[in-house]
């Protein structure tokens, strides 16, 4: 039992305490825990009751609720309230923009308990004339309502990844056989309808045998033949697409089972892609497209979009690796949200390998993820005076996580901007703006000279909510004027900039930097899924800003410094 989880089952219980209108102290109480638990770097499971009732924030009381769900992966007083609600109810509580409270609201006074019935009501016009509602928030639902719904099943890659090589591996202890990943997953898209796999094999009964045996996986008979075993896997819930092919034609099936339909129409010489492997067998997927007189096309770039107009001028971009990466930035540590110190989060870069950091805590606007106050900023800028001449020659650069305030300002003043060495302008309040509005907004912070790069540019959450509307024509060319990096965040639930506008900005010459936004040493990990989110633009080692060595970062920060001093 982790201590993610253990955060989680906390932060749900006092939500469905909110629901059904517990005591709001002991309700607090459960989220406060939540909270601090989730700031722990050390696991909880080891511990005593007695050692984790002398944790802050936590007490007597709290620590025995712990020590339960440590123990028997659940808590009774949770399941005495789940018992109480109605499962449509509970799936009410997963839509954005109506909280537990407004849910109570709409379950004892409407009578709702599902979804359904919710967006029915909100159709009918009934919500809005409930007190502390209105036409907007009745508004905010229904959008939620359509989010939630247009991707209902659907799974962040990073999830299919985890289930997709936990099966590989499997059938790869008990079968000799050529498996890989298809559709979607293996194109590294970022959100994934299943989770498909190719099997080249004589055994296609055994293995299919073998599969539905499993205890977390549920066979689908009647949609499922001969070649094509479906499924879905229990918990977590992914959808499973398993099709064999023989041996002889794996490579062949490999290319049509994973490139979209676009990639597969191309056509040369009169003749589609698709109708070439139908035709002739192939022993390698180079040979394919050697057979096109084209260059061999990464799996990541067969959308059908731009890949095969490099393919056939020869200019298919050298596609960026994550061992490319030599820095880290984007981080947060204890002084504003994270979950380690300063050293604790340079001392682990250093030791991954990577030559620099770039710390950026939240900034003083941002009071719910503790920002930086000025007294703060003066006192982590003498703590990493002191960490660069104890970890040299790593280095940790000054670096702020602005908050792009609603009329496009940055929330220090100059004389306080001019104290770092890069700052990121972000969005993190006021989403809900129009495009107009937000496009203002957003090219305001850009043309600010201190602004070196904007943080996830539409501050969208994958599966949870879409990103705030902008145009993207008059960010990107903004940021070229400028000189202003947009960041690839490479958090996997939010990989933003889409990789699709991240294409035409570096067609328009931007630069980016893949950046984890970690709050803690693990999440470091997370530049991998921006990697892979990269190549699906196009993007190359040379078009990344944390590509650069230490060297190169140092003298681009200090360049850009003297750039926004003369502009200031």
């Amino acid at each position: 039992m982790e201590n993610k989880q253990i955060s989680k089952i906390l932060k749900f219980t006092s939500s469905v305490m909110e629901l059904h209108g517990e005591n709001a102290f002991k309700t607090r109480g459960y989220s406060i825990a939540s909270y601090k638990i989730d700031q722990l770097t050390d696991p909880l499971v080891d511990l005593s009751a007695e050692e984790i009732a002398q944790i802050d924030g936590l007490g007597k009381s709290m620590s025995t609720k712990i020590r339960e769900i440590i123990d028997t992966g659940e808590l009774q007083a949770l399941q005495e309230l789940l018992d109480k609600t109605p499962a449509g109810v509970l799936q009410m509580m997963e839509l954005k923009g109506i909280g537990p409270k407004k849910i109570r609201v709409v379950w004892t006074e409407l009578h709702i308990e599902d979804i359904d019935s919710l967006e029915k009501a909100c159709l009918n016009d009934e919500l809005s004339k409930l007190k502390g509602f209105g036409a907007k928030t009745q508004q905010t639902i229904l959008d939620a309502i359509a989010y939630k719904k247009a991707n209902s099943g659907l799974l962040l890659y990073a999830e299919a990844e985890v289930v997709a090589n936990e099966l590989i591996n499997l059938l790869s202890d008990h079968f000799e056989a050529r498996v890989s990943t298809t559709g979607e997953l293996r194109r590294k898209c970022e959100i994934v309808k299943e989770v498909a796999l190719l099997i080249g094999t004589e055994e296609s009964a055994t293995i299919s045998k073998f599969l539905s045996s499993l205890d977390n996986v549920s066979y689908i008979a009647d949609k499922s033949g001969p070649l094509t075993w479906r499924g879905f896997l229990k918990e977590p819930y992914a959808e499973l697409t398993i099709r064999f092919c023989s041996e002889a034609n794996y490579i062949n099936q490999l290319l049509i089972q994973s490139a979209s339909i676009d990639h597969l129409n191309y056509t040369k010489e009169q003749t589609p892609f698709i109708e070439l492997l139908k035709k002739e067998t192939f022993g390698k997927e180079e040979d394919a497209y050697q057979a096109l007189n084209l260059p061999y096309i990464a799996p990541e770039l067969r959308e059908g979009i731009f890949e095969f107009e490099l393919a056939e001028q020869n200019k298919l971009p050298n596609l960026i690796q994550t061992e490319d990466i030599k820095g880290i930035i984007h981080c947060h540590s204890t002084y504003s949200d994270g979950a380690h110190s300063l050293e604790e989060m340079a001392t682990h870069c250093k030791e991954s390998g990577f030559e620099y950091l770039g710390i950026t805590d939240h900034s003083k606007t941002a009071v719910y993820a503790s920002g930086l106050k000025e007294d703060d900023i003066k006192r982590q800028h003498e703590e990493i005076d002191r960490l660069n001449e104890k970890l040299a020659p790593f280095k940790i650069f000054k670096g702020i996580e602005s908050d792009i305030l609603g009329d496009g300002s940055l929330d220090y003043a100059d004389d306080v901007l001019n104290s770092f060495d890069f700052i990121i302008g972000s969005v993190h309040a006021n989403i809900k703006m129009g495009k107009e509005q937000a496009t203002e907004r957003m090219i305001r912070a850009i043309n600010n000279p201190y602004t070196t790069m904007i943080g996830h540019l539409t501050a969208r959450v994958l599966l949870q909510r879409p990103g705030f509307p902008v145009d993207y024509d008059k960010v990107i060319e903004a940021c070229v004027n400028n000189e202003v990096i947009l960041e690839l965040n490479a958090h996997p639930s939010r990989l933003d900039l889409d990789w699709r506008w991240l294409r035409l900005a570096l067609t328009k010459g931007m630069i980016t930097s893949i950046n984890p936004d970690a709050h803690r040493k693990e999440g470091y990990d997370d530049i991998y899924y921006g990697t892979q989110i990269g190549r699906k633009a196009g993007l190359e080692a040379s078009q990344c800003l944390n590509t650069k060595s230490l060297e190169e970062i140092t003298a681009y920060f200090e360049n850009r410094k003297q750039k926004a001093l003369a502009r200031a």
